[in-house]
């Protein structure tokens, strides 16, 4: 009886770890596609219905009549823009910084960039991150972050915004840190 009674607790208990290792649909990147519940195309009806009420909205004016709409939800987790004439505005771009958000292969907030570009390849583009001199003690990054991205057939980019904070005992970052940098947001946005 009692070895019935582990094997049962076994068993619920790989379950429960595979159940919790897959993302669920309302929680994958789709690159090319989009975020969680959010697809590209959406209407801010679909939008809210979605995500519900945004926390903070941020409005542009764009170029000929239209009108460029950011919504935050939480402290950023998601950003979805949305643009077009008003009343009739569609996402653009969706934005996440939830470590939970990751691609069928696993890649998302937290992964190095390094595996994105082994997996990728010649597929995905990387900002060149320039140099700057420090009096003579060399060169350091002059930046502590860069895009990513994988552009799908039809236009559409799966963007990966990685870096890495600099250290606290110098201030800046060496090239050699690149190595360091991991994805710190996961967006797609359309052509």
């Amino acid at each position: 009886m009692a070895l019935r009674s582990t094997l049962v607790l076994v068993l619920a208990a790989i379950a429960a770890a595979t159940a919790q290792g897959a993302p669920q649909a309302d929680q994958l990147v789709r690159p090319g596609k989009g975020i969680g519940k959010i697809s590209l195309g959406m209407t801010e009806a679909q939008v809210r219905e979605a995500l519900g009420k945004p926390r903070y909205v941020v409005v542009r004016r764009a170029s000929f009549g239209t009108v460029r709409r950011e919504w935050q939800y939480g402290e950023a987790a998601y950003t979805v823009t949305l643009t077009g004439r008003a009343g009739r505005l569609v996402v653009v771009s969706v934005a996440a910084t939830l470590p939970r958000e990751r691609t069928v292969e696993g890649f998302g907030v937290g992964t190095l960039e390094r595996r994105l570009i082994a997996r990728y390849g010649s597929r995905i583009r990387c900002e060149k991150i320039g140099m700057e001199a420090i009096g003579r003690s060399g060169e350091v990054l002059a930046k502590n972050s860069r895009e990513c991205a994988v552009t799908a057939r039809e236009g559409s980019r799966t963007v990966f915004l990685s870096g890495a904070a600099p250290p606290p005992y110098i201030g800046h970052l060496m090239p050699d840190d690149i190595a360091r940098f991991r994805v710190i947001e996961v967006s797609v946005r359309s052509r």
